[in-house]
């Protein structure tokens, strides 16, 4: 069965790479090639639907280093590890700094699929999380500064008094602010506004 998802593969061993795309079309997915990490960096469009299978061991960039570069990037692609046996460790780690998974050469096919499958549906979770989070981001950008400051402090459960304390201003104008918010971020009370960026902030961490 065809899938939109493509799934790209970063191998520097010609054979390996086309024995990999293959398989991969066989089972349905689009799948894109590099012979070098680098060029997979510079020219992928990373935010179509998919992972990347990516070898641990190449020259000039390794896997772990275009690991370190998309970490670095905030990039959403999740990496499945192609490793030898003697790499496990190195790929091991690799999954605790992020990595989805990791399978080690020569792969078996159930297990392969499996991995792909894994990643191609937590990219497409990041995805929609990122859809998500502009979307509450756009909302937010209509606030002004003060309003911001407003708005954390309702965030995090404060009443007027205290934020007008804080903050050096009357209670009327918290309750001023109060309005404005709500109405611009579509809110009904303080605990949707509380909820809102308690919900951002999880989105956040959950995200590279």
């Amino acid at each position: 069965m065809t899938t939109s998802a493509v799934v790209r593969i970063v191998d520097d061993d010609p054979l390996v790479a086309e024995s990999l795309r293959f398989l991969l079309e066989i089972a349905g997915y689009r799948v894109i090639a590099f012979d070098d990490a680098r060029t997979f960096l510079q020219t992928d469009d990373h935010t179509q639907l998919g992972c990347v299978i990516l070898d641990i061991r190449m020259p000039e960039m390794t896997g772990l280093e275009c690991q370190q570069a998309m970490i670095e990037a905030h990039d959403d692609l999740p990496i499945v590890f192609l490793s030898a046996h003697a790499d496990v460790e190195m790929a091991v780690e690799a999954v605790q700094k992020g990595a989805s998974g990791f399978v080690v050469k020569p792969p078996k096919t159930p297990l392969l699929l499996a991995e792909i499958q894994k990643a191609v549906a937590l990219h497409a979770r990041r995805l929609s999380l990122r859809a998500e989070v502009a979307s509450t981001q756009a909302l937010l950008n209509h606030l002004t500064p003060a309003e911001m400051e407003t708005a954390h402090l309702i965030a995090k459960g404060l009443t007027n008094a205290d934020i007008a304390s804080l903050l050096g201003i009357s209670e009327g104008t918290v309750r001023h602010r109060r309005m404005s918010i709500s109405e611009k971020l579509d809110a009904q009370n303080a605990v949707e506004v509380g909820e809102l960026f308690h919900w951002l902030d999880a989105c956040q961490k959950e995200l590279p």
